[in-house]
């Protein structure tokens, strides 16, 4: 066992890219729909997207969250669909 995990301490977060944000603006989320459309979950697809302000992680959590919360994807994809 590695001395960072023997302490309970991830260091997964060492490789993390912290120009990458979690908060998704208004914006983001409707390309997300656009692409969701488009893609289906291959999230990997959408990262070419999102490549700066996004992880593949973000992207999928950002479904599951979404999905599971009921945030509104209908919502977003009418908003979408009228502009």
């Amino acid at each position: 066992m590695s001395e960072a995990s023997s302490r309970g301490r991830d260091d997964s977060s060492k490789n993390r890219d912290s120009s990458k944000t979690a908060v998704w603006s208004d914006e983001e989320k409707l390309l997300y729909v656009k692409l969701l459309k488009r893609f289906g979950n291959d999230y990997s697809k959408f990262t070419k997207f999102f490549k700066k302000s996004k992880s593949e992680s973000q992207i999928k959590n950002f479904y599951m969250n979404n999905k599971v919360k009921g945030l509104g994807f209908d919502k977003m994809i009418k908003q979408w669909e009228s502009s």
